[in-house]
């Protein structure tokens, strides 16, 4: 009803598709992901094999909102550069728990106050330096990033963003 005829809806699995070149602009896709919510969690369907996945997102917001307590809001700007450098090499958005776990792992003494620019460095040095395999998921601090299933699989576009960024001349 609110949108152009040319919009078009596409149902793949366990979600709904936008696209629509004059109502959301050329290169932007809104994927809508049906959840359940019991009362306590929301649970997500993957597939017949796999079932349900469910998810606490009051574990992943507390934890974010005590690392931005301790390391401010350069936090979020970080993120922000990340998710961008990020879609433009790999032409695709990346899954937000996984970079947000990124970011969570990071030493706090990286970030610096209203320093955005130095921050990033220090964290694309910092990250291109250590093994992101014992990075925990903010969302299950039980699992690490390559374990929890709602981190996606980010990792091989992070991959090729830090290696991107580290061999730049």
């Amino acid at each position: 009803k609110y949108m152009l005829p040319t919009t078009l809806l596409y149902l793949n699995d366990n979600r709904i598709t936008v696209v629509g070149k004059e109502d959301f602009g050329s290169n932007t896709q809104i994927v809508l992901i049906l959840v359940l919510y019991d009362g306590e969690k929301f649970k997500y369907f993957v597939n017949k094999k796999q079932g349900y996945i469910s998810v606490d997102f009051s574990t992943r917001i507390q934890s974010l909102n005590e690392k931005i307590e301790r390391v401010g809001g350069v936090f979020v700007d970080v993120l922000k550069i990340l998710n961008v450098l990020y879609y433009d090499i790999n032409n695709y958005m990346p899954n937000q728990i996984f970079m947000e776990s990124v970011l969570y792992n990071c030493p706090d003494d990286l970030f610096e106050e209203n320093e955005a620019y130095k921050t990033f460095v220090k964290i694309i040095n910092y990250l291109s330096m250590h093994s992101m395999r014992e990075f925990k998921s903010v969302e299950n601090p039980e699992n690490s990033i390559f374990k929890d299933k709602l981190c996606g699989n980010s990792a091989s576009g992070f991959a090729r963003l830090l290696n991107h960024l580290t061999n730049m001349k």
